[in-house]
Formats: structure tokens, C-alpha cells, sequence
């Protein structure tokens, strides 16, 4: 776990390092999933309300939706303690305060964004080398020939293996 501080510790009992949130070390899917898709819709919109794309005005914009995704991704617990003992654990909590979600949000984005933008990059990489498709290219007509019959049954989980 990576360990994201955001305060002098408040714990009745001080620890040295500080009261943080205990963060995975790697995006999940999912989450890398949706921080693609945030990155591809804040240029999407912003392209179609012609603003230009510098790197200031796509980050205005996208660092909002990627702490917060980050935080709810990768957030596992926090060193919190009170007098009763260790406060428990909610991502509602980090998120709703900014003196804390702001910090850990800014660690998350330097922890996960790399692995986010790596395939992205090769992505428009590989467009940017094939180049765009000449305005000459006719349309295509659909299919010219029937498609052929399956080679072997598919199967499932819902689906048993029989032999028919």
C-alpha cells in the first residue's frame, strides 16, 4: 500500500508520519478504464466548444474527475485514529473534505496517471502513423458474401456441453 499523507497527525496518540490514506498500488481496471474514458470525453468537449487544447486548460478541467475517480479507486483505509480508537474507514469522508481529499488526490494522480496514459499514448501513436483515411475512400456497401457457419458450438456457464 502506498501511503498518502494529508495532515499532521490529530490522533490522540501521534504517529509520526502523519494521519494519510492508505492507497492500492496500481489502478484497477476499472478505474483505469474510466480515467480513459475521462480523458477522452474532457477533449471531446472541449474540442466541440472550440477551446484550444493546451495542456493548462485540459487539466483545469480533468483534474476534478480523476482525483475523484482515483480516490474511490484506489482509497483502502487511513491511520485516523480518536479516542475511542481507529475512526473507521469511509471514502464518502476523504471525498467531502478538501483539506484531505485535495492531497490525496494529487498523490492518486501521480501514482495511477502514468499507467492510464501509457496505453493512450501507444493509441494515438499508432493512429497519428497510419495517418488519416483519404477523403477519396468510398463508402463501404455492407457484406457481399454470406457470413460462414459457426465452426464449433459456443458454450457458457449457462450453457452445458452436450453432444446434440
Amino acid at each position: 500500500m502506498e501511503f498518502a499523507r494529508f495532515r499532521d497527525c490529530t490522533c490522540p496518540e501521534k504517529h509520526e508520519e502523519g494521519d494519510g490514506v492508505l492507497l492500492r498500488p496500481t489502478v484497477s481496471l476499472q478505474g483505469g478504464l474510466a480515467a480513459e474514458a475521462a480523458i477522452i470525453g474532457v477533449i471531446g468537449e472541449m474540442q466541440e466548444q472550440g477551446v484550444e487544447l493546451t495542456e493548462d486548460a485540459i487539466n483545469v478541467r480533468l483534474a476534478p474527475r480523476l482525483m475523484d475517480l482515483f480516490i474511490r479507486d484506489g482509497a483502502a483505509g487511513w491511520n485516523v485514529l480518536d479516542e475511542d480508537g481507529p475512526v473507521p474507514f469511509d471514502v464518502e469522508a476523504v471525498l467531502a473534505d478538501y483539506a484531505i481529499a485535495r492531497p490525496v488526490g494529487d498523490f492518486a494522480a501521480d501514482l495511477y496517471t502514468p499507467a492510464v496514459m501509457r496505453p493512450l499514448t501507444a493509441r494515438l501513436s499508432a493512429i497519428s502513423q497510419r495517418g488519416a483515411t483519404p477523403v477519396s475512400t468510398s463508402a463501404t456497401r455492407g457484406r457481399t458474401r454470406k457470413p460462414s457457419a459457426p465452426s464449433s458450438r459456443v458454450t457458457t456457464a449457462a450453457t452445458p456441453l452436450s453432444t446434440p
